[in-house]
């Protein structure tokens, strides 16, 4: 049965990409119709397929529906990629249709409960605290150890790690989001004389590295790295930097004793050095002047002004003598997607059949890369393994999900709308805060929140 669930996958993927690519059918020249749109709102089923390929008495004991409420909407490949695994799971599932619920994503989970229309599972990015608050997971404990077949060793143990709460587990994570590769631009490095990148573990080794790129010559900027306040935005810069300095997770917020810690002294350090750096070599109205000298729909690194990036364009992979590395160890954390099963699921043991194999199979993490270039969150996967032979970038990839230990804090509230403006005017000095009054500050009005949010 799994055997030739492998052998359908490829197929009906590259008729799925046929429809994407808008390429005409073989039968005459005649274009295929495409299927209607769903309205907002509307719950989209997949059809289970007509011929289940044979029995299987252990899987054909599931059945029923299993409603999935999950991000990412109906563009493509979006959908190309969510119906393809349904169509996959059911090839092996015979008994069992997915049944995609899309009107308000995981948000409206709590709608969905109160109108006694319960979906099976929730797309979940770890164990999300309000939901949590309200009982809408299901600890999923109980069912890996009845199930026996998988547990904690199948997964990248941060992805697994986020979704563990007071030795409850709940949700399994799907994939992962290995964000912190940083690309040198080989010929700027061969014209400053630097044959090799050093080793980087530290904040100040990785400012000395960074700061030789920020060159002035008559009051005009000619060269730069990336700057560490902006990598992937303001948010992530100051998580990924404390990471660096060694604060974790939970000491940015423990969600057992619901302490808030962003005036932490590691925490604290960590935001001195950003200050200090930007301070030292970020003007932005000389990078301003930089930027208007490019050619059009060229950025820094393009156009050999940067030498460091962590932002990665077409061009770096088609034109350009690219070196790759990772972040320091440290300051790696996972991101990602999962799923959650909810509390008052009406089919529970199918629904866990869809997560493990979700989660799990190589047929779902294949799917799921060549539609969508998804990264699962499985330990190994041979056929990226594999892939990776050939490309050095997903080489990497999967080399940073083999260190990474870390990930975001479980917070229940969020930042200030201010956050970021704040922020920056510590780094750049026009506040009348320094990092240390600015994070003592921030740390009391969150603890006040959680407070409030828990009363």
């Amino acid at each position: 049965m799994k055997r030739k669930a492998i052998q359908v996958i490829p197929v009906m993927v590259l008729c799925m990409l046929i429809f994407l690519t808008g390429c005409t059918s073989n039968n005459g020249g005649n274009t295929p119709t495409p299927a209607p749109t769903p309205d907002k709102g509307e719950e989209v089923t997949t059809p289970a397929p007509e011929e289940s390929g044979g029995e299987d008495d252990d899987k054909s004991q599931y059945t029923g529906t299993v409603k999935v409420l999950r991000e990412w909407g109906e563009a493509q490949p979006n959908k190309a990629m969510f119906d393809a695994l349904a169509i996959a799971f059911m090839e092996e599932y015979p008994n069992v249709k997915i049944q995609y619920v899309l009107d308000g994503g995981a948000g409206s989970l709590p709608t969905y409960v109160a109108a006694n229309d319960s979906p099976d599972l929730v797309m979940t990015y770890s164990a999300m605290p309000h939901f949590l608050k309200d009982n809408l997971l299901e600890d999923l404990m109980p069912y890996m150890e009845r199930d026996g077949t998988i547990g904690k060793d199948n997964y990248v143990d941060a992805s697994y790690s986020k979704y563990v709460v007071d030795g409850k587990l709940y949700g399994l994570p799907w994939n992962v989001d290995p964000n912190f590769p940083l690309y040198h631009n080989k010929k700027i490095l061969e014209q400053q004389g630097i044959n090799e990148v050093p080793s980087i573990q530290t904040l100040e080794e990785l400012g000395d590295y960074l700061e030789q790129f920020w060159i002035v010559n008559n009051g005009k900027q000619e060269m730069t790295s990336f700057d560490p306040s902006s990598i992937w935005g303001t948010a992530t810069a100051f998580m990924t930097w404390s990471f660096l300095n060694g604060a974790t997770a939970e000491e940015i917020y423990d969600p057992v004793t619901r302490k808030v810690g962003y005036n932490n002294p590691k925490i604290v350090e960590a935001m001195e050095w950003m200050a200090d750096f930007y301070q030292r070599n970020v003007d932005a109205g000389r990078l301003d002047e930089l930027k208007k000298t490019l050619p059009a729909d060229t950025d820094l690194f393009d156009a050999n002004k940067m030498a460091v990036s962590y932002a990665y364009t077409q061009k770096m992979r088609d034109e350009m003598d690219v070196l790759f590395t990772a972040l320091p160890d440290e300051s790696l954390w996972v991101g990602g997607y999962g799923f959650s099963m909810v509390s008052t699921a009406p089919n529970k043991e199918s629904a866990f059949q869809f997560l493990k194999w979700l989660t799990t199979s190589e047929s779902a993490a294949r799917i799921s890369y060549d539609i969508l270039g998804v990264i699962p969150a499985q330990k190994s996967v041979p056929y990226l393994e594999e892939l990776a032979k050939a490309d050095p970038l997903l080489q990497l990839r999967l080399d940073i999900m083999s260190k990474v230990k870390k990930y975001p804090p479980l917070t229940p509230v969020s930042l200030p709308d201010t956050f970021e403006a704040d922020f920056m005017a510590v780094l750049n000095g026009t506040s009348s805060e320094d990092p240390q009054s600015f994070l003592d500050n921030l740390t009391k009005t969150l603890q006040q929140q959680v407070d409030d949010y828990y009363k």
